[in-house]
């Protein structure tokens, strides 16, 4: 009898360290480019499109990239920035970019790379921020400054998404 007991309660914790650790959930994710931990996990609906901000190290003027989601990728389709400086794009690798001038800045419209994933390196003083709706999430709260964050569209499990409501 005891013995039966014994083999219900340990059934029973594996079957619920199943549930909590096997990745069943798509979500929108941050992770730690350089561990795999998943720092940040939303709801990919909410990521439909959104955009990232900073302050390019070089020309100190502000960047915007803007991103789309379809199932598992995620596009990049536009840039906007106030002047050239090292690393920005220049269109040559996609034919059909479109460039415009508006508001003082450059814009490159159908750009339209399609990505697993993407990393950014959350750099010292650029400011990296996620922008989603109405909301505004600074990169260096989730990756310390000079590490890679991984943006991606992947399954997670009940104990990843719960981290985020825990930390």
């Amino acid at each position: 009898m005891k013995r039966s007991i014994t083999i219900i309660i340990i059934i029973i914790v594996i079957i619920i360290l199943t549930i909590l650790f096997i990745p069943v959930f798509t979500q929108f994710t941050i992770s730690n480019g350089e561990t795999g931990d998943v720092v940040f996990c939303d709801s990919p609906e909410k990521y439909e499109r959104f955009y990232i901000s900073f302050i390019h190290s070089a020309n100190r003027t502000p960047v915007y990239e803007y991103y789309k989601t379809t199932g598992k990728k995620i596009i990049a389709y536009k840039t906007t920035f106030y002047s050239y400086g090292a690393g920005m794009p220049d269109g040559s690798d996609n034919p059909d970019a479109e460039f415009s001038f508006k508001n003082g800045q450059v814009q490159i419209d159908n750009i339209n790379k399609e990505l697993d994933e993407f990393t950014v390196l959350v750099g010292t003083c650029a400011d990296h921020t996620l922008h989603v709706g109405n909301e505004s999430f600074k990169l260096e709260e989730y990756i310390e400054p000079q590490h890679p964050a991984t943006f991606s569209i992947k399954k997670v499990s009940i104990y990843t998404i719960s981290r985020r409501f825990i930390l």
